[in-house]
């Protein structure tokens, strides 16, 4: 039986906003959500509806496909620490 993999979105999204100079505070106002609600989505205790992964990229002015391949690059690094 194959052990599923958890998709790292939370490491994506740090460095993504962390590459952008954006606070995890500014994040939130960007795309009308609490601060904790993105510190959960980052440290993978929360995943994001689609909807929510677009609002997200928009904020990062990045489009949505960027940040999925971010996460998608992430999985298939060898050293992958998702938490």
């Amino acid at each position: 039986m194959k052990v599923k993999k958890p998709i790292p979105f939370g490491k994506a999204l740090i460095e993504a906003r962390v590459e952008r100079g954006i606070s995890q505070y500014r994040l939130a106002k960007l795309v009308n959500r609490d601060s904790r609600y993105i510190s959960q989505l980052e440290n993978n205790k929360r995943e994001p509806r689609l909807s929510t992964i677009m609002m997200l990229a928009r904020a990062l002015d990045m489009e949505t496909w960027e940040l999925v391949q971010k996460v998608d690059t992430i999985m298939d690094s060898p050293k992958d620490t998702t938490n």
